[in-house]
């Protein structure tokens, strides 16, 4: 199995725009495999898309409030790390 590390804990998840708010722990960059896990789902996809202050980026750093676009419903405290 892959190693992961923890980026964070989703604050807030906007069903309309498939969107997950929260916290990083870690730097993140588009391109990276996600782990996704909770509750309702545990699912892995590809960071494609990564706003922070509404803006896209392509990279974000610890300590910066991201959303990312993410392909199913996830919920408030579900975790997110970067598979390895």
């Amino acid at each position: 199995m892959f190693g992961e590390t923890y980026i964070g804990e989703v604050f807030k998840y906007e069903a309309q725009s498939g969107m997950a708010y929260f916290e990083l722990a870690e730097n993140l960059a588009l391109g990276q495999t996600l782990h996704l896990k909770g509750l309702k789902n545990d699912f892995i996809q590809t960071l494609e898309e990564m706003h922070v202050a509404y803006q896209d980026v392509e990279v974000a750093y610890r300590g910066d409030w991201v959303g990312i676009k993410v392909d199913l419903e996830l919920q408030e405290h579900d975790k997110v790390f970067i598979q390895e």
